[in-house]
């Protein structure tokens, strides 16, 4: 549909080998590489806060460290919880306990007491057995449905006491955060992640392809309400406005997008919206966060992108901080960031091992929004390429079928914007943008007919007044070996409405047949084939 993303004041289509592109609305607060961590690779990243303080929980290839990041230009690292050695490692907070998944074997769900922070943890893992549940041997993500008190692991291998084996969902209940107890399960198909509140979980089915939507009220018996193929059909997060009236999901394949849907009506969603980073089809997103009305999303080599989703039918990126030095595309960067400390920081991991803190800021787009139409048949045209031309921004837009089309950028003023469409004549207009504001302007574009088509050197077709109302006049002339040519006149389906042999090679034929309104095409057949159409209005 739209829209790529061009760093401010740099006029740049995409990121070249060992170049860390400027910050957008975002500023480092402080940089830890891995050697601080004695780690091979980083995983996601949490956030806790308890007294005043505020913490960063780093999963990685050795378990999870706990940072201090309360001043966020000195952070301090306090403890390590050593796992299972996987580079997957997912960490999710419920009151002062933290829950932490590997796809490393026979680590099971890792429960972390963090009550006792500064001074020290406490952990333990939870593997099984409990009642039906047998035994959790791995996990791939996690999320908790805080306002049940429930987390649900998602992914990996749960094994149950009448032998089947789940890679769905598993949910179990933190009524006691210390001593989980197994509540249900949706053995298929596979969720690779998920976000759930209020026993509604929105499910990535990354194999599948689709977004779907549970109902979990039955643990036993959740119904899946409905399901959508997301983008590139490679669903991997999904997380929710606050209002639960849209749904935003990632797709984790190379020109992956950020993608937004309408769940108003929970059986049927509608894609909204989707929008890339400037790098296009080399980009790769992976988790998406929804913070107010922006979604802070993990961009592996693009870094963190912040995109303002106020209007999820338009959203438009308005910053960006990237934290990988090298070339776009594959599975390298920012592995993930946690946007929700209070002090409104952002605690940032990356797959190399490197760890961030990020102080953003953010800020609202201007829009722009409208209809663009066929200046003659006044009907919506579709794929018209919209351009907003600035020093930060050369956004580009596409219209849909109702000829309608979405854009915007941060920054606000007075632009130049062109529409442009094969078969027509480019336009260009200055628009006022305003941040906050939606600036709305409907385009007329007039079709680009030549008056006259050169079959060869001595082919000419000439048809005027274009568009006409009464009588249209053709001057045509022909190759003087051409025998028997006949002058078709075909409406817009198709249809021969007047056929008229030509008497002479050359001359000037006048139409004035009672023809309805609309489009024509008019082309001389021969024995040796047919013209080129000319396309004729009648008003």
């Amino acid at each position: 549909m739209k829209k790529h993303f061009i760093i401010l004041c740099l006029l740049i289509s995409f990121k070249s080998i060992t170049q860390i592109l400027p910050p957008v609305n975002a500023k480092l607060r402080s940089f830890l590489p891995k050697t601080a961590f004695s780690i091979n690779s980083g995983g996601n990243i949490c956030g806790y806060a308890a007294n005043g303080r505020e913490y960063a929980l780093f999963g990685h290839s050795n378990g999870m460290t706990i940072v201090d990041v309360t001043n966020p230009d000195t952070p301090r690292i306090l403890h390590t919880v050593t796992a299972v050695g996987s580079r997957w490692r997912e960490v999710k907070t419920y009151k002062q306990y933290a829950y932490i998944t590997t796809e490393g074997l026979g680590q099971g769900l890792q429960i972390v007491d963090m009550s006792r922070l500064p001074d020290s943890v406490n952990s333990k893992s939870f593997k099984g057995p409990d009642g039906f549940l047998q035994s959790i041997d791995k996990v791939h993500a996690l999320h908790v449905d805080t306002a049940k008190g429930n987390v649900y692991l998602f992914g990996g291998l749960s094994r149950f006491t009448d032998g089947t084996a789940s890679d769905g969902a598993t949910v179990l209940s933190l009524k006691d955060p210390w001593f989980p107890t197994y509540l249900g399960r949706l053995r298929a198909p596979y969720i690779h992640d998920g976000y759930v509140n209020n026993d509604m979980l929105y499910a990535g089915n990354i194999s599948a392809g689709t977004m779907s939507i549970v109902n979990f009220q039955a643990k036993d018996n959740p119904i899946t309400l409905s399901s959508i193929f997301t983008p590139l059909s490679f669903t991997h997060n999904t997380w929710p406005s606050k209002d639960e009236k849209t749904i935003f999901a990632t797709d984790e394949k190379a020109g992956s997008y950020l993608a937004s849907y309408d769940i108003s009506k929970l059986t049927e969603p509608r894609l909204l919206d989707k929008i890339r980073t400037d790098a296009g089809e080399n980009a790769v997103i992976h988790n998406t966060h929804i913070l107010g009305n922006y979604a802070v999303s993990s961009w592996y080599s693009e870094g963190v992108m912040t995109t303002d989703v106020t209007r999820p039918q338009n959203m438009v990126h308005v910053g960006q901080y990237d934290t990988y030095n090298g070339s776009v595309g594959d599975y390298v960067g920012c592995w993930g960031v946690y946007p929700y400390l209070p002090s409104g920081n952002w605690v940032v991991s990356n797959i190399e091992g490197e760890f961030y803190v990020v102080t953003p800021t953010y800020k609202r787009a201007s829009y722009l929004e409208g209809i663009v139409t066929d200046s003659i048949t006044k009907q919506p045209l579709n794929n018209v390429i919209i351009k907003i031309i600035s020093t930060d921004f050369d956004k580009k837009a596409l219209s849909n079928l109702k000829g309608e089309y979405y854009t915007g950028q941060v920054t606000s003023g007075s632009f130049q914007v062109t529409y442009s469409k094969s078969g027509y004549i480019p336009k260009t207009v200055t628009v006022a943008l305003n941040t906050g504001q939606v600036t709305l302007r409907n385009i007329e574009l007039a079709q680009a007919i030549s008056p006259t088509l050169d079959i060869n050197d001595s082919w000419k077709i000439n048809a005027y007044p274009n568009p006409f109302t009464s009588t249209l006049t053709i001057d045509y002339q022909i190759d003087r070996l051409e025998k028997n040519a006949v002058l078709v006149l075909s409406d817009a389906l198709g249809r021969v409405v007047l056929s008229k042999k030509l008497e002479n090679t050359e001359g000037v034929l006048p139409i004035n047949d009672n023809l309805a309104q609309g489009i024509f095409f008019i082309k001389i057949q021969t024995a040796s084939g047919i013209s080129k159409a000319i396309r004729v209005v009648k008003q």
